[in-house]
């Protein structure tokens, strides 16, 4: 959907937009690591512990500029993202870890116990509040990029960008794959669960109204 504007850049600057957007809808490139400093006080510790993970975005994001680069028919693309997938999954994962889990070993003396337990205070609620807006920007740059390539009313673009926001967290099909294996009650997994699926739906269809609304004004 964004190849369109995408494609005037190089394709080092598609690769940290899409690595940039990843990141944040993830809210691994801020947001989780300044929450467990909050909640552990080791602010320094999450930061170098989350390199590995930023790495892997950021080769997923290269490998997807690329494919989209040279691939136009979606099942092209559907393929490609199953070998993507795969490679990540048996690969790149595995790779990550041995290279990094030393590393990341030698620094874990700055690695502290958790100071605040849930139910939390205002203490970490409104950094949690605040750095939420991670996901938000990442939701707002996504619209720059895609809105015009939805070719629908806008009150399907708004569902639309609510369901591609929760596929691209992650949090709209282990509602559905994940919740029947779970060890708990099968009404209590499936609210447990679509807590995050709902936040994120939410999420993406306040952003997609905002901008529609900021687009007729």
């Amino acid at each position: 959907l964004a190849k369109e504007r995408l494609s005037k850049k190089s394709v080092v600057i598609q690769t940290l937009i899409v690595f940039a957007i990843y990141s944040m809808i993830k809210e691994s490139l801020i947001r989780a690591n300044i929450m467990e400093g909050v909640v552990t006080t080791a602010w320094l510790f999450p930061f170098i512990k989350s390199v590995p993970g930023l790495l892997n975005y950021l080769i997923l994001a290269l490998i997807v500029v690329l494919t989209n680069r040279f691939l136009n028919k979606k099942w092209q693309l559907l393929i490609a993202s199953i070998l993507a997938t795969a490679f990540y999954v048996s690969a790149l994962l595995p790779l990550m870890a041995s290279v990094f889990s030393p590393i990341i070993a030698s620094y874990s003396y700055m690695a502290h116990d958790e100071i605040y337990q849930m139910p939390y205070g205002w203490q970490v609620m409104i950094p949690a509040y605040l750095t939420f807006a991670e996901p938000v920007f990442a939701a707002f740059l996504i619209l720059h990029f895609i809105w015009e390539k939805l070719a629908v009313e806008n009150f399907y673009k708004i569902v639309l960008t609510g369901i591609l926001i929760s596929l691209l967290k992650g949090t709209l099909l282990p509602l559905f794959i994940y919740t029947p294996f779970m060890k708990s009650d099968l009404t209590a997994a499936i609210i447990s669960e679509s807590q995050f699926t709902l936040e994120f739906l939410a999420l993406g269809m306040l952003a997609a109204f905002f901008w529609s609304w900021y687009r007729k004004a």
